[in-house]
């Protein structure tokens, strides 16, 4: 009996479906990491901008406890000799 369908076509039809498959996966997942990439691109923006601000507070804060420091050291004989 001859037939249209053999198991050499269902094969082959299996095998472009794959082919196709596995394309299509491809090219959805190199577009997954181009929208990726560009939206953690803002975000690392943000957070870089972020930690600038942070890192300018902290310098003046540490300014400021420095020049803290120093006046405690000048008080603290004072404060020593009021003691006795």
């Amino acid at each position: 009996m001859n037939s249209l369908i053999t198991k050499t076509n269902v094969i082959n039809e299996i095998d472009g479906i794959l082919n196709l498959t596995s394309q299509l996966n491809e090219k959805v997942h190199h577009q997954t990491n181009q929208m990726v990439n560009e939206c953690m691109k803002g975000h690392l923006e943000e957070i870089a901008r972020m930690a600038g601000e942070l890192r300018k507070i902290d310098l003046r804060l540490n300014e400021r406890g420095e020049r803290g420091n120093k006046k405690k050291q000048k008080n603290q004989p004072f404060i020593y000799k009021l003691s006795y």
